[in-house]
């Protein structure tokens, strides 16, 4: 008996079935050939400028009529849903009250155009404005004074932007005071349409202030004296906010000593409104290595290897090896680092470099030892040294020259560049003082190096770049005075459209040996062609000499950058414009490829 139900209850479901399945299908291909994704064409009149670009930004319409599923019954649906969103668009600016008309007529085959004339009508006026403060900041003299001068005042049209603007501020700047729990308990825009009036009722509680409490730091790699020197800024009952927390987190991380970096404030056991902050700190792998490849136009092509060991001991020393290889200069260059002082900014530095070079006109092998204390000085870079240095050099054809060298020295730099791809303001500034006594030296002398860079804006989209470069040395026995001492010209990062030390003093066999002063100077024009690409033209001027400035080489050319996001990457086509007996010629062009870092 029960199989018999079954039965016919399968029956009849089947039926059932078979009878939809006739129903739908043809339903479903009359559908079909009607959903074909229709064109429309939308007209929007009446408004401009702000106004227009809102309504285009609130238009569902407009922003859905490209997309794959766009079918007719949404063309229709949209479209009567157009004038809300055209209100909700005018609302921002003030206007509650427009007329629009709209239509939507079809224009040809699966083609429509909808039309919309807005009348945005009068703006609303204020009738009154009532922002308050209340709780433990209510008497915070900066958040008073951001009050008293809310900047929408009774009887000024509403421009809810400068509404939502003035709204945020005031939060903005309670949280940086420390009220944490700062919130609007009231923020209405009572609109009364048929008086086109609105009342604005902003009340703002602040909530307690808090400060830092205990720093409570998590590691067992590093000794705990060396963390808190990076943190010795904040303080334990400094007021709170997520701008401190965010700047002690930065800051630790660019020790280069932690993978992570996890700043944690515990409100929950904040006792008197002091809030706890615990910092895990992970460690970072010890030892990392680099390599590199790539074309320098003064070398050529190199190869470059850098090993760094971020973490020695727990006091947090390090150490650097670079490996250069190229056809034209060869390089090692060891340095073992000790924080010092502020260790954010300060360090000891015991570096050993050793130096094979060949140009066109001279060799040189160089053997450096240094220790140095690198620090910040009034937001310069700053760096006092004391280097003993052994070449061995000469120029083609002659025997070596043997020198050694037991020198002391300053450095200053700094940049002030605004953090853009393409700046077009700013400058920068090099100086390097150095000399030896003669003391344990085979020469006395006394060398400054000066280079400058200055940025000025040319309309729109261009820039002037001025670059400058001196050096100057008094030296009591030239001919013991180290080659990598002495100054040269030419060269990509000096006179473009000559060879890589080109110019300078010659010997009696005519070959470049350097000078004791050097000037170049450059000016160049950059206009940005396209949003990553600039476009360059140059002159470069200057020579090195020993006691006057003889002669002026000059190069000049044109070139291109590509604005990458750390930097931009170089390449100019320079001709020498005096070179002696060739002149301005297709074969005398050289080419200089390179990357730059605007700092």
């Amino acid at each position: 008996m029960k199989s018999c139900w079954f039965s016919l209850l399968a029956r009849v479901v089947s039926f059932f079935l078979v009878c939809a399945i006739f129903c739908i299908l043809p339903h479903n291909r009359v559908m079909a050939a009607e959903d074909v994704r229709p064109s429309v064409e939308i007209e929007v009149s009446g408004v401009e400028g702000k106004l227009l670009d809102n309504i285009k930004g609130y238009l569902r319409l407009l922003q859905k009529k490209d997309d794959p599923q766009f079918n007719s019954n949404w063309l229709k649906f949209l479209h009567k849903e157009a004038r809300d969103d055209i209100r909700k668009a005018l609302e921002p600016f003030g206007y509650f009250n427009p007329e629009i008309d709209s239509s939507l007529e079809k224009i040809g085959k699966n083609k429509w155009k909808a039309r919309y004339h807005v009348v945005p009508g009068p703006r609303v006026v204020i009738s009154d404005v009532d922002v308050s403060l209340s709780g433990e900041g209510a008497d915070d003299p900066s958040l008073k004074e951001l009050v008293e001068k809310f900047p929408m005042k009774k009887g000024d049209v509403l421009d809810q932007r400068m509404y939502e603007k003035a709204k945020k501020e005031l939060i903005v700047t309670a949280l940086s005071k420390g009220y944490v729990d700062v919130h609007p308990t009231v923020k209405q825009l009572l609109v009364n349409p048929e008086e086109n009036t609105v009342a604005i009722r902003l009340h703002v509680d602040t909530g307690p202030k808090y400060y830092i409490g205990d720093i409570r730091i998590h590691q067992d790699f590093l000794k705990p004296g060396l963390v808190r020197s990076y943190i010795k800024d904040i303080q334990k009952g400094q007021v709170f906010t997520n701008t401190t927390l965010l700047e002690l987190q930065q800051g630790l991380s660019n020790t280069g000593f932690f993978s992570l970096v996890d700043v944690a404030p515990d409100f929950e056991n904040a006792g008197d409104c002091l809030v706890p902050v615990d910092i895990t700190l992970y460690p970072a792998d010890a030892n990392t290595v680099t390599f590199g490849f790539g074309y320098d136009t003064q070398v050529g092509p190199q190869a470059m290897v850098h090993w760094r060991n971020r973490r020695l001991n727990s006091y947090g020393h390090s150490m650097d090896a670079w490996v250069n290889v190229s056809p034209l200069k060869n390089s090692f260059r060891g340095a073992y680092w000790i924080p010092a002082g502020d260790p954010r900014t300060d360090r000891y530095g015991i570096i050993t470099k050793v130096e094979q070079e060949e140009t066109d006109d001279t060799d040189r092998n160089t053997a450096d030892l240094e220790g140095g204390y690198y620090f910040v000085w009034q937001d310069w870079s700053s760096k006092l040294f004391t280097e003993a240095k052994l070449e061995r050099f000469r120029t083609k054809g002659n025997s070596w020259t043997r020198t050694k060298m037991l020198s002391f020295g300053g450095r200053l730099e700094r940049s002030n560049f605004p953090k853009e791809v393409f700046p077009r303001n700013g400058w920068y500034l090099y100086s390097e003082l150095r000399g030896s006594p003669g003391l344990i030296s085979d020469t006395a002398y006394v060398r400054e190096h000066l280079r400058t860079r200055l940025f000025f804006p040319a309309g729109e989209r261009g820039r002037f770049i001025l670059r400058g470069r001196l050096g100057l040395a008094a030296v009591s026995d030239y001919d013991s005075y180290p080659n990598s001492l002495r100054f040269f010209a030419g060269g990509d990062e000096s006179v473009r459209g000559y060879r890589w030390k080109e110019l300078g003093p010659k010997d009696k066999d005519g070959d470049v040996v350097g000078g004791r002063n050097v000037m170049c100077a450059t000016a160049e024009y950059n206009y940005r062609v396209l949003e990553k690409w600039v476009a360059a033209l140059f002159a470069d001027a200057g020579n090195a000499f020993n006691s006057s400035l003889d002669k002026i080489y000059v190069g000049t050319g044109l070139g291109v950058r590509w604005l990458s996001p750390v930097g931009s990457v170089r390449l100019d086509f320079a001709w020498p414009v005096n070179e002696d007996g060739r002149g301005m010629k297709l074969s005398s062009m050289k080419f200089y490829f390179g990357f730059e870092i605007t700092m």
